[in-house]
């Protein structure tokens, strides 16, 4: 019988150790009831920093990085400082003449020739920064509060008064990011979410919207913007995605694991735009924004974390800031990243045949591939369990099918199960999409 591929990633499900989708994701095939997973691209260095990436952004048709307190201009096989900045929770945005880099509680702008540090006016202790219609828009403390924003004069990131400043008035909560999502600016809180707009006012063009307040806070380093709509993570761990109201994206099993987020953001891949959350352990859940499904993504053959820390995308490009400090791009018929083996694991649900026991005669696989290796055949493993906890000896078979653009692999006799669970791995640097799997019981 044919077999659906598992759609999503289901940690830690009640009984057993649920789906995963390990640098694999799900598309639908058109017109038909099942679909393929997706591998992953493997990541090619673009430049390299030599220290984490903090953040990213796109000015005067460059890539500028934060990384070790310093500002670093990002060219393909180049990665040049072009001035100093502080170091720790690195936040960019841009206009036309200007860079603005909030980071360690301090205030820089780079005007394309050099880097200054610059006073916020009235507004100290920085910690977020936008723009929004010519202005940078300072997020910081002032009078003992810290929801308290400041904006710098038109066209120019490093003039501010210390008369220009509002707060997020709406609840007494302390301001977490700001954020832009089209005209309006967001000011997101621990409690609260509220709604600000230039109102060409000559004192304060920034005015909060009038019953735009959301009652709903987030957690710190949670909020990106993508599909018109805001990402993040409530303090209870429930991912949420607002937009036209307000809808929780994420099952019990996904917001039980989340905890000490380091990082959030959006990139794309493939024709799929995702929402991926670093946990300070544990794999990368990511979130698919195309289809609404999660999958996990890691580096390297364990469970951590994958490794990129922000994401921007320029000409139809994603690049990718990662935590070994390297600017990475995808590329599509790579299998490893920077030559640094690639994990792809699938575990299925439990197939069950309404309580009686069944016999497996077999499992039929249908993948991309076809290719060989200079010094071996690349394979991919098989395992079964009764349980979806507990699981057999690893069963390899070989990938090698020169000449073909899709490969067919057979396991035999894999005996008896109440219940039956299977995991599929392949590690070796070849194509490994998946097409087709369909199971043999009586």
């Amino acid at each position: 019988m044919l077999t659906p591929f598992p759609s999503s990633s289901n940690p830690d499900s009640a009984g057993y150790e649920g789906t995963r989708l390990i640098n694999y994701f799900f598309r639908q095939i058109e017109g038909q009831e099942h679909g393929i997973l997706v591998a992953r691209s493997g990541m090619k260095e673009f430049a390299d920093t030599g220290h984490q990436i903090e953040a990213m952004r796109e000015f005067k048709g460059d890539i500028f990085a934060v990384a070790n307190g310093s500002l670093w201009r990002i060219r393909e096989d180049s990665a040049t400082i072009v001035g100093s900045v502080a170091s720790g929770g690195a936040r960019m945005a841009a206009t036309w003449r200007h860079l603005a880099i909030v980071a360690d509680g301090r205030y820089f702008v780079y005007d394309g020739a050099s880097v200054k540090e610059v006073e916020t006016g009235s507004v100290t202790d920085p910690f977020d920064v936008e723009s929004l219609d010519g202005f940078i828009i300072v997020a910081g403390s002032l009078s003992g509060r810290n929801d308290a924003i400041t904006i710098s004069s038109l066209d120019d990131g490093a003039t501010f008064s210390n008369l220009q400043f509002a707060f997020a008035e709406s609840d007494a909560d302390d301001l977490v990011a700001i954020e832009r999502l089209g005209e309006q600016l967001v000011l997101i809180g621990e409690k609260t979410i509220q709604l600000f707009y230039n109102s060409g006012d000559i004192d304060m063009p920034i005015q909060p919207i009038d019953g735009s307040t959301i009652r709903i806070g987030a957690m710190k380093n949670t909020i990106a913007i993508a599909d018109q709509s805001i990402f993040m993570i409530r303090p209870d761990g429930v991912v949420l995605r607002t937009g036209q109201g307000v809808t929780a994206i994420s099952r019990q099993e996904i917001s039980g694991i989340i905890s000490d987020v380091n990082s959030a953001f959006v990139f794309s891949e493939k024709g799929h735009e995702f929402y991926a959350i670093n946990r300070a352990s544990g794999t990368t859940l990511v979130y698919d924004i195309t289809n609404g499904r999660w999958h996990e993504r890691t580096q390297g053959l364990t469970y951590g974390s994958w490794g990129v820390t922000s994401a921007l995308s320029q000409n139809g490009t994603t690049f990718l800031g990662c935590s070994d400090g390297k600017v990475a791009t995808f590329e599509a018929d790579r299998f490893d990243d920077y030559g640094t083996p690639l994990l792809n694991e699938v575990i299925s649900s439990p197939a069950k045949n309404d309580r009686k026991g069944f016999r497996v005669s077999g499992i039929y696989l249908q993948l991309a591939g076809g290719q060989t290796l200079p010094d071996r055949d690349p394979k991919i493993m098989l395992q079964t369990s009764n349980d979806g906890r507990k699981w057999g000896r690893e069963k390899w078979r070989t990938l090698a099918n020169a000449g073909r653009h899709y490969r067919e692999v057979r396991w035999n006799a894999l005996g008896r199960f109440t219940a039956l669970w299977w995991r599929l791995r392949i590690t070796d640097p070849v194509e490994r999409d998946l097409f087709r799997m369909e199971i043999e019981a009586k």
